[in-house]
C-alpha cells in the first residue's frame, strides 16, 4: 500500500517538475535568439516527456521559418555565384592569353 502511494507521489512530482521545467524553458528563453539550447536543454533534462502541443508548434514554426529564410539566401547566393561566374568569363575572354603576350615579347 506504501509503495503504492510512494509510486503515485513520484509520478505526479515528476510530471509536475516537467511541466514546470517545459513552462520555465519557454519563458525564460527567446526561442529565436536560443532554440538551440531550449531544445538541447529539453532532451537532456525530460528525456521521456511529451513537449506541449504550444511549445511543440512554436518550435516548429520557428525552424520552418528559419528553414525557409535559408533556403533564399542560399538561392539568392547561387544566383550571384552564377553571375560572377559569367563575368569572370567574360573579361577571361578579354584580356589576352598569356601564352600570346609571352611569346610576342621574345
Amino acid at each position: 500500500m506504501l509503495q503504492g502511494l510512494l509510486l503515485k507521489l513520484c509520478l505526479t512530482a515528476t510530471h509536475y517538475f516537467k511541466s514546470l521545467m517545459l513552462q520555465i524553458l519557454s519563458t525564460q528563453f527567446d526561442l529565436l535568439e536560443d532554440l538551440n539550447l531550449l531544445i538541447q536543454s529539453i532532451l537532456i533534462y525530460l528525456p521521456t516527456a511529451l513537449l506541449p502541443h504550444s511549445l511543440a508548434s512554436r518550435i516548429f514554426s520557428i525552424l520552418s521559418a528559419e528553414s525557409r529564410a535559408r533556403n533564399s539566401t542560399i538561392n539568392t547566393l547561387t544566383e550571384r555565384r552564377s553571375e560572377v561566374d559569367y563575368l569572370i568569363r567574360h573579361f577571361k575572354a578579354l584580356l589576352p592569353s598569356s601564352s600570346t603576350t609571352n611569346s610576342s615579347e621574345e
